[in-house]
């Protein structure tokens, strides 16, 4: 027996896949050197990588598929491999510059004004997270029907430890209102 309803897109799920995409992109050649992951990916993690997680949503227009969801970019990097050893791979410039080229792309603005950013960024992801349906159309069709509204910064975390071994990170943390249609 056939499902009763189709589904409708799970916008959390296209805010992380466009979100990556538009990280792909920022990072032009550069992104072969470091690994995307969306929550929901299975695969395991492999440092150095950018993984995006869209959680804690609110409907921002009832019954309309409108959603602002609170979205975790994280950088991360081994630390030290162990305590008291140099990491060959702690080059802070190209640590800061691997954070620093995401932070960027979430800074663009029309013309230098800062009252254009969140159009701007908002125009820029949905250019990539629609592009993802027509260069994966069996896995990203539902990224056809997709746009980021609104994009705001809320707040950044620092290094931390995490399963026994030092990873350095950084996270920058966003509110994002998109909805599983083209309203632009």
């Amino acid at each position: 027996m056939a499902a009763k309803f189709i589904p409708v897109p799970n916008v959390g799920s296209q805010i992380e896949r466009a979100v990556l995409a538009f990280l792909r992109d920022a990072y032009g050649d550069d992104a072969q050197k470091y690994n995307f992951y969306f929550s929901n990916d299975w695969k395991l993690r492999q440092a150095p990588y950018v993984e995006v997680l869209a959680h804690k949503a609110n409907a921002t227009e009832p019954h309309t598929g409108d959603k602002t969801f609170a979205v975790r970019i994280e950088w991360k990097w081994k630390g030290n491999n162990e305590a008291g050893q140099e990491n060959p791979d702690a080059n802070w410039k190209s640590i800061n510059d691997f954070v620093g080229i995401g932070e960027a792309a979430f800074g663009q603005t029309t013309g230098g004004n800062p009252d254009t950013l969140p159009a701007t960024v908002s125009a820029e992801i949905n250019h990539c997270g629609r592009a993802l349906a027509v260069s994966d159309p069996d896995n990203q069709a539902d990224m056809a029907d997709f746009t980021c509204k609104n994009v705001e910064y809320k707040a950044d975390q620092r290094a931390e430890s995490s399963e026994g071994a030092f990873f350095i990170k950084e996270v920058r943390n966003f509110e994002i209102t998109a909805c599983p249609a083209n309203v632009d």
